[in-house]
């Protein structure tokens, strides 16, 4: 079970990197790597030091099948372009809109991110 959802974690990012940047199976591998890599040093810190004690321990194994979820997103993305509507109408749609976020909605952003940050 732990196996299938370390899959399932970075499954969407392997799919989201191939639909929405256009990255090569390389750069697909490099960057599900690192981001596998982020989760496991993460975990074997403590989450940066907010408790004194780390617990979890780094495991070479969820690194290994968290990279193989992003690479078997990227393989699967041609079954999901068919469902989802090509990128390049989206983007040149809504490409004015919502480019850029008043301040009042950035500072209610901020408030609310910091809140649950601080109390969670």
């Amino acid at each position: 079970m732990q196996v299938f959802f370390n899959l399932l974690l970075t499954l969407p990012l392997g799919i989201y990197l191939r639909y929405y940047f256009k990255k090569s199976f390389k750069q697909t591998l490099i960057i599900t790597f690192l981001v596998s890599l982020f989760f496991e040093f993460t975990q074997l810190t403590g989450i940066y030091g907010i408790y004194k004690y780390p617990y979890r321990v780094f495991d070479v194994d969820d690194l290994i099948i968290n990279t193989l979820g992003g690479i078997i997103g990227y393989f699967i993305t041609p079954l999901f372009k068919y469902m989802l509507p090509d990128i390049n109408v989206i983007k040149s749609k809504n490409f004015n809109i919502g480019k850029y976020s008043t301040y009042p909605r950035r500072l209610i952003a901020f408030f609310i991110d910091w809140n649950i940050c601080f109390y969670f």
